[in-house]
């Protein structure tokens, strides 16, 4: 059979379907062959040492041979001898050398014998200089296999394959196979393929927080073939993962989520088309540039376009690119870290309603390009070193949510402005420096949810009670001594999270915001919790841990949603309870009511 016919060959056979003993086998074979060549690629030590040699080789040779040359013909059969001693009674004599013919034909035929290696010795001499052994081509093969990515070789590598040669070239045509990815992939495919079967993949499924069919998969080779004949998936969640999507891909109709992390995927032409028309949500974390598809700008239908990774840094500088594509893109979440906005981000102003900015504790300059956003209803800056509020928010007329978590704020006296926002809802203050709350807080009339948490608040100002809407409403984490009894105006407060602040006493009025479904007042200074707890009917949640309470009101009967775990608060203070009520609260199930956090950061 001549090689020419081997590729028809070897495609007319059925692939061989590798248990999973040969494909670790064979996995580990690949692996060994790159290992070889990277370590035999970087020098040409072999190389140099045989240069020499067969340098040292001919030279030996020549002088054996110049040497041989020039005394087998004084070797005679007799030899006129002459006795100066006069030791044998005769002075002048001719002895005859026995062994004359046999060492004159061995010595003729060591001749003839070191001539011929002399030759080969030339022979090799000229190869090794006349050649250049030093870089291998596998340019035939790949014609003949069409296997296009099997890599040239150079330094002692291509030498030891130059040698092999000598001896047999079918060695290096085997040897080829394994230096291509192609057929690396295409072996760790059909491993993969025969351990994740249909009933396998179909097991890895699940049902996502938002109901929809998710399926992950971690640190493989590549994506199972069957994956794709799973037409219910509507999340594909991918980690640490290099492949090329191929086109039945198309055959996943009711794929709308993408999620890559850490990988380097690449499209066919088919596969990029689906994803055009089907892609709505994409998350991306990377840590390089080939992590980060440069598809993603094409993808005309996405409608949430979320980014993990650094921009820049030391030995780091990706560029976005242009963002004009994405048409429909209303959601953007980038936790990079950036010194200025990227433009491609100023590019979104006709669609984007929500941007949020996450930029790890590195100081963001440049914000008041972002006042060209003007269709921004949600935004977040996260981590951005914000000293205080930047004033583009306020031109900003369509905002609803404004999250400023995490940075460096000390006062909100920037607020007042905010007044004629009329469409602000939320306002997230968390993790800041704030000592004090202005009272043009209160002006703010249509807010819904307020988030104080975690800050160096010592007062808290009556004027958050003017704010007729407040439903939502943390404290939390701060140095408050009381709560102000105008508390009682906030008629729509559901939520309120006042733990671990130093108040020693809970205002009557508190138990008059009948809406109240989750109260939290844990790590603080009480010494009693009001029988008024009772008018607090619609209350799910109650937490006290870490308090000086030292019983617990009768009333709490009244709270017809609360049960025992939902009422946080230490074993030997819940046991002054009468009984039947620890009863009646055991029984209780969990309620009917549920409480949301509506935050900008819990909609990532």
């Amino acid at each position: 059979m001549s090689p020419h016919q081997l590729p028809a060959k070897v495609q007319a056979k059925p692939e061989k379907i590798l248990d999973k003993k040969e494909g670790e086998q064979a996995r580990a074979l690949f692996e060994k062959v790159k290992k070889f060549r990277l370590h035999t690629e970087q020098k040409d030590i072999l190389y140099q040492m045989y240069k020499r040699q067969a340098f040292v080789r001919v030279l030996e040779s020549v002088v054996f041979i110049v040497y041989i040359a020039l005394y087998v013909p004084g070797m005679k059969y007799v030899s006129h001898c002459i006795d100066e001693h006069n030791m044998t009674g005769f002075t002048n004599y001719y002895c005859v050398y026995g062994m004359w013919r046999m060492n004159s034909m061995i010595s003729t035929m060591y001749l003839i014998l070191l001539c011929i290696y002399t030759c080969l010795c030339f022979v090799n001499f000229y190869w090794i200089f006349h050649s250049n052994l030093k870089e291998y081509s596998f340019e035939r093969i790949r014609k003949e296999y069409g296997i296009d990515d099997i890599p040239d070789v150079i330094n002692d590598f291509a030498f030891l394959l130059h040698l092999i040669d000598q001896y047999d070239r079918l060695y290096s045509r085997e040897f080829a196979v394994f230096l291509s990815d192609v057929s690396e992939t295409k072996l760790l495919q059909i491993n993969l393929n025969n351990y994740w079967t249909i009933e396998r993949l179909k097991q890895s499924l699940s049902i996502g927080s938002q109901g929809k069919t998710e399926l992950h998969l971690n640190m493989m080779p590549g994506i199972p073939s069957q994956v794709y004949e799973l037409d219910e998936i509507e999340v594909l969640k991918l980690e640490s993962v290099d492949t090329t999507f191929p086109a039945s891909i198309c055959k996943l109709k009711d794929l709308k989520e993408l999620w890559l992390y850490n990988c380097n995927i690449k499209l066919t032409s088919q596969a990029l088309a689906f994803l055009k028309k089907n892609l709505e949500v994409l998350k991306v974390r990377f840590s390089t540039s080939q992590e980060l598809p440069n598809w993603l700008y094409h993808m005309g239908k996405l409608q949430s376009l979320y980014l993990y990774g650094r921009l820049q840094g030391e030995k780091i500088n990706i560029n976005l690119h242009s963002f004009r594509e994405l048409k429909q893109l209303q959601y953007l979440y980038l936790k990079v870290l950036m010194g200025t906005i990227p433009s491609p981000v100023l590019e979104l102003a006709a669609t984007v309603t929500t941007l949020v900015i996450h930029n790890e504790g590195n100081k963001l300059l440049s914000l008041v390009n972002l006042k060209g956003l003007t269709r921004l209803q949600r935004l977040g800056l996260i981590q951005c070193k914000l000293d205080k509020i930047p004033n583009f928010i306020f031109s900003l007329t369509d905002l609803k949510d404004i999250d400023l978590e995490d940075n460096s704020l000390k006062s909100l006296e920037e607020l007042v402005t905010l007044q004629y926002l009329k469409k602000v809802s939320s306002l997230k203050f968390s993790k800041n420096r704030i000592t004090n709350i202005p009272s043009h807080v209160g002006q703010i009339t249509n807010l819904e949810s307020l988030y104080l948490n975690n800050n160096l608040i010592t007062v808290l100002n009556p004027a958050i009670c003017n704010l007729k809407k407040l439903s939502y409403l943390d404290i939390s984490f701060n140095s408050i001594h009381e709560i102000p009894h105008e508390i009682g105006q906030l008629q729509d407060l559901k939520y309120m999270f006042a733990s671990n602040n130093d108040i020693a006493e809970l205002p009557e009025e508190l138990f008059t915001c009948i809406q109240l479904e989750k109260l939290v007042l844990s790590q603080n200074k009480l010494t009693m919790l009001s029988p008024q707890v009772g008018n607090l009917t619609q209350l799910v949640y109650l937490e006290l841990t870490g308090n000086h309470i030292e019983s617990l009101p009768i009333e709490l009967e009244k709270c017809v949603y609360l049960s025992k775990a939902r009422l946080q608060i230490e074993k030997e203070v819940y046991t002054t309870l009468p009984v039947y009520l620890r009863d009646h609260l055991q029984k209780r199930g969990s309620g009917t009511k549920i409480w949301y956090d509506f935050s900008i950061s819990n909609l990532i």
